[in-house]
């Protein structure tokens, strides 16, 4: 199977968003009800969302980039419009993305629910931009299921890093605590271990249809995310 190398564009995505550690050491100490801490949960939820997002986005665009380069003529300057048009709406992501890290510590549910709005617009037409890519070179099934891996790749890195911070996060804790925090971490590692297993057989799969490998890595997505933030 085809192998696409962690983006560069992801580092960068990284020095582009704060990670929400680093918020929550610069805002300034004040008392909250459980109702806000609540609503600035949410927003943050949100935001690790959009940035697991992001990394699909870049490691999709690495993948059609590194294709584009074995293309001549028409067919390069068509392809090479077709990335501008993605790397466009990526970096409009970003911004969102951007905009709501600098203000996390003011904004609550309205806030979050505005961030999921603005992103699943613009993942939408990312998605759509992919398939333009797609029609627009030709592409054959070994190279749509290399970026199918190459976005799985970077879902699992994400994923996995959320994981690590989670047993991290229990060195300080009561032992009940670690205890809670461990059986919630091998939980979350076993779902881990086992959609990226089932995800690989589908892109294996000689019948997988593009569509079925986006939907894929989308349930995959939810699955984990409400996993991860159930409370």
């Amino acid at each position: 199977m085809f192998r696409i190398k962690a983006p560069a564009a992801l580092i960068l995505a990284a020095a582009i968003v704060m990670p929400l550690a680093a918020i929550a050491q610069t805002a300034p100490p004040v008392e909250k009800s459980d109702r806000a801490k609540g609503e600035n949960r949410g927003l943050h939820r949100a935001i690790r969302w959009a940035q697991t997002e992001l990394g699909e986005m870049d490691s999709a665009i690495t993948a059609l980039e590194e294709d584009a380069k074995t293309r001549t003529g028409e067919m390069r300057t068509k392809a090479d419009e077709e990335i501008a048009k993605l790397r466009a709406t990526r970096d409009a992501y970003a911004a969102s993305i951007k905009e709501a890290v600098d203000d996390a510590t003011d904004r609550g549910r309205e806030e979050a629910a505005k961030l999921r709005e603005a992103t699943a617009e613009r993942w939408a037409a990312f998605e759509g931009g992919l398939q333009d890519y797609f029609n627009t070179v030709s592409a054959d099934l070994e190279f749509r299921r290399s970026v199918f891996e190459a976005r799985l790749e970077a879902q699992q890195r994400a994923f996995k890093k959320r994981v690590d911070d989670l047993g991290r996060s229990a060195e300080r804790r009561t032992e009940d605590a670690k205890a809670a925090i461990g059986r919630r971490k091998a939980e979350l590692e076993d779902r881990l271990n086992k959609d990226r297993d089932r995800l690989h057989k589908l892109g294996r799969a000689s019948d997988a249809a593009w569509d079925q490998l986006s939907e894929g890595l989308r349930n995959a997505r939810v699955s984990f995310h409400e996993a991860y933030d159930a409370d």
